[in-house]
């Protein structure tokens, strides 16, 4: 999950099992469907690069060994 400030909303990126992204505004939570957006993973990093004003994703790990590829997630609403 991560903070983006242009979109004024908590971006979340899906998980293990599922490669779903949504956004919480502070009332509801939205599913949305990113342009770019990495394959299911879990126990990676998240956090909001504001040079290039979107969120990045990194690595993290699926069913084998740890990944170390780089994600921009932009959300398309």
């Amino acid at each position: 999950m991560a903070y983006d400030p242009d979109l004024n909303e908590i971006v979340l990126y899906g998980g293990a099992s599922s490669s779903d992204t949504w956004t919480w505004d502070g009332i509801d939570w939205t599913q949305v469907f990113p342009t770019n957006a990495p394959h299911d993973r879990y126990a990676y990093p998240m956090v909001y690069d504001g040079a290039a004003h979107t969120v990045v994703i990194f690595g993290g790990f699926s069913s084998g060994p740890a990944l170390g590829d780089t994600w921009q997630l932009a959300p398309a609403h």
